[in-house]
């Protein structure tokens, strides 16, 4: 089996020489498709864009100089390269198992600053003892698999993407990423139906991540009552377990 010094210098060649952007020699974000196949990070594209080739329908690659063919709205309109994003994920998450060693990881869901003991093989979050029992108990994700981290750590588990960060498509546009979120409607919007159905200033709309977020931080301020809740509802199963019981036995003397 590869050793720690030996699995983050692999970690590290993949990443440079296969996963940096050209232009920024920077990890890919976000990136674009060309015509020509290579790809490039869509705000370095959107620079190169506006500073060599202003108002210009179609832009030569950086790299090969092959012309790519712009949509109307630009290279925010280019092909997004998710299989590229997927593999960063995996090796910024493997990257973070393996350097993390003995280091304290903080717990994704609370915001009190609690050590991450377990993480979800499912949706990827690292949690405390708390909210990863609270992550189980909850309808849609009780059939997640949380393991601990010290098991992922010596390899007891194995930790992989291929379920996470499943990106929602647009139930209007059939194949487009819902990229954001019109807080008007309450719904999951693409980039087409900015411009279509759902556009400025007579709906609002955010990046799904933020709007994520936003939501995310209402549900943690359940947690705390929630789990109170479950406690005092435990005891009062107990408790007329309990009664039932002696009943029972007042029965049969």
């Amino acid at each position: 089996m590869a050793t720690g010094p030996a699995v983050s210098s692999a970690l590290e060649t993949i990443g440079r020489h296969h996963l940096e952007c050209s232009i920024c020699q920077e990890r890919y974000q976000q990136p674009k498709i060309l015509e020509c196949l290579h790809n490039f990070c869509e705000q370095c594209l959107l620079k190169y864009c506006s500073t060599k080739h202003e108002g210009s329908t179609a832009i030569p690659c950086p790299v090969c100089r092959q012309e790519t063919k712009l949509p109307e709205v630009g290279v925010q309109g280019l092909k997004t390269n998710f299989h590229l994003i997927g593999l960063v994920e995996e090796l910024e998450l493997q990257e973070k198992i393996v350097g993390s060693g003995d280091a304290c990881l903080l717990c994704d869901v609370c915001e009190g600053g609690n050590e991450a003991t377990q993480r979800c093989l499912d949706c990827g979050q690292y949690m405390c003892s708390v909210c990863s029992r609270m992550h189980l108990r909850f309808a849609a994700t009780s059939n997640h698999k949380v393991a601990p981290l010290k098991d992922i750590r010596e390899g007891k588990v194995t930790v992989t993407k291929k379920h996470q960060k499943q990106h929602p498509k647009c139930l209007i546009h059939e194949g487009e990423v819902a990229r954001f979120f019109c807080t008007t409607c309450d719904m999951l919007i693409c980039r087409d139906c900015t411009v279509v159905n759902h556009c400025k200033p007579e709906h609002s709309y955010i990046e799904r991540d933020e709007a994520t977020s936003t939501y995310k931080q209402s549900l943690v301020q359940l947690f705390p009552p929630l789990e109170n809740t479950i406690t005092e509802l435990q005891k009062s199963r107990e408790k007329v377990s309990r009664t039932k019981e002696d009943l029972a036995k007042t029965e049969r003397m």
